[in-house]
């Protein structure tokens, strides 16, 4: 019998960053929570000094400022390495990742080892979304579904939001209750992928919301997951 994803021991992964862009702007703060159940979770957290300034609002939302990141930091090409092969060795243990909007974090990761000329072989073909199966699982609900209202949703308490390791923390805590809930025990390979046709949905939808609302027929969402591969949309 096949073992449910929200069982198995689970990665999940948050950054924090220098805007919005997945595609140009760069990581901040980064955690890893290794939750392997009935046992305590291995935490890595890296603070990496960008090599550019952090804009103020970026600041304002995860308490990281130039003044911190140049001090404390560690140079970008040497954090970002060490976050890859963090990430090729969950990648040899076929295990899932669990990132809340993936979209956002995963296009930012592959962005940035580009950038840098750094290896990375998780291919990330085995990534649980709570943003997407929330929002799947649980249309109608009304609100928004930031990971602070998502979790309260599901009775997890996060504290310190908007840092990495709280974050990362909460997204495998909502993963592993959507997976309870909705009873979601099948192979997370087949998981994965009905995530790629929910997240396509769920675009199609949002741009469509915001084509008629904004009355602006050129408003394209990306709906690619569970990253980027074209810059187009948002």
């Amino acid at each position: 019998m096949t073992t449910p994803f929200y069982e198995l021991p689970l990665l999940s992964l948050d950054t924090e960053t220098t805007g919005v862009d997945p595609w140009t702007c760069s990581v901040v703060t980064c955690n890893m929570t290794y939750d392997i159940p009935g046992q305590e979770p291995y935490i890595c957290d890296w603070l990496i000094n960008p090599g550019v300034g952090i804009p103020e609002g970026a600041s304002a939302v995860h308490g990281v400022t130039d003044e911190i990141a140049q001090k404390h930091g560690m140079p970008a090409e040497i954090g970002l390495a060490s976050i890859a092969e963090h990430l090729n060795l969950w990648s040899d243990r076929g295990l899932p990742i669990v990132v809340y909007n993936a979209s956002y974090d995963l296009t930012l990761l592959r962005s940035e080892f580009n950038r840098y000329g750094i290896t990375c072989r998780n291919k990330f073909d085995l990534v649980i979304d709570p943003l997407v199966l929330d929002k799947q699982l649980d249309k109608f609900r009304k609100g928004k579904r930031q990971l602070t209202v998502t979790a309260a949703h599901y009775g997890i308490t996060l504290d310190n939001a908007h840092s990495a390791d709280a974050d990362s923390k909460a997204s495998v805590a909502v993963a592993r209750a959507i997976g309870k809930k909705y009873k979601i025990n099948s192979p997370v390979s087949e998981v994965h992928a009905k995530q790629i046709e929910f997240k396509k949905e769920q675009s199609i939808s949002l741009q469509a919301y915001f084509r008629k609302s904004k009355n602006d027929d050129t408003i394209i969402i990306n709906g690619e997951w569970p990253y980027q591969v074209t810059r187009e949309g948002s």
